[in-house]
């Protein structure tokens, strides 16, 4: 029996309201599960954020430890280099020279002749970078008194210095190049790095001009950056060669 005509309509309006609230119901369900997936995504990332961070701090604080771990060893050595004479250029004798090359890891040695100037301007170089490179031992012997050591070593022409590493030698430099104070003691300091008896060079290099700048207001900058590492610059040339001996 079909039902009645009002009826049949409250029937189909209801079932729509049902399929309204049911679709509802699905869109809030879909929106709900959308905003979680987003919250969950978000605390994900800020997980990862937190532990990139984390370590990049540990990561950072890694580099300051060993940074300074590095400065406290380089301090201790620089103390301990310092008590066996580092810092200065001591005279040695011939018996003198194997316990100084083989009692430090790096020594630099100059062969010298007491009546050849050249071997007087190295001397006073050497007595600049001394106190610069306490990491090596600098030492200067008298060639003359040294006849073993001179034929051993092949040193023919004077000055000559002689770079030493745990007791061999690593490298040699024979005169140098330069005329003012601050050309020597930078071909000096530039070779003796190369060779790797020193660090680093320390010293500016004479070389490099300053635009716009004379050549004499640049040798007096030079003169005076010298001037305020050290305490025994003193401002001078040499036109000598180098002697052969």
């Amino acid at each position: 029996m079909p039902l009645p005509q009002g009826k049949l309509m409250a029937s189909e309006e209801t079932q729509a309201n049902v399929s309204t609230r049911v679709q509802r119901a699905m869109e809030d369900l879909a929106l709900k599960g959308e905003m979680q997936r987003q919250q969950r995504e978000q605390a994900e990332a800020e997980a990862r954020a937190k532990k990139a961070q984390e370590e990049e701090e540990a990561e950072i604080e890694r580099i300051r430890q060993a940074r300074l771990d590095r400065m406290k060893k380089d301090k201790a050595e620089e103390e301990k280099n310092i008590a066996k004479g580092h810092g200065e250029v001591t005279s040695i004798s011939q018996d003198e020279f194997l316990p100084l090359v083989t009692g430090s890891a790096r020594c630099v040695v100059h062969f010298y002749h007491r009546q050849f100037e050249r071997c007087q301007v190295v001397d006073a170089r050497l007595r600049t970078l001394a106190p610069l490179h306490p990491e090596a031992r600098f030492a200067r012997i008298d060639a003359e008194k040294a006849p073993f050591f001179v034929e051993r070593l092949a040193v023919k022409v004077l000055p000559t210095i002689v770079c030493f590493e745990d007791g061999k030698v690593i490298g040699r430099k024979v005169g140098f190049n330069g005329e003012t104070e601050a050309e020597v003691l930078f071909d000096i300091e530039s070779e003796l790095e190369r060779v790797g008896v020193i660090r680093a060079v320390l010293l500016p290099n004479p070389n490099a001009k300053k635009a716009g700048k004379a050549a004499d207001d640049d040798d007096d900058d030079e003169v005076e950056n010298l001037q305020r590492r050290t305490t025994t610059l003193r401002v001078g040339k040499t036109t000598a060669a180098t002697d052969d001996w």
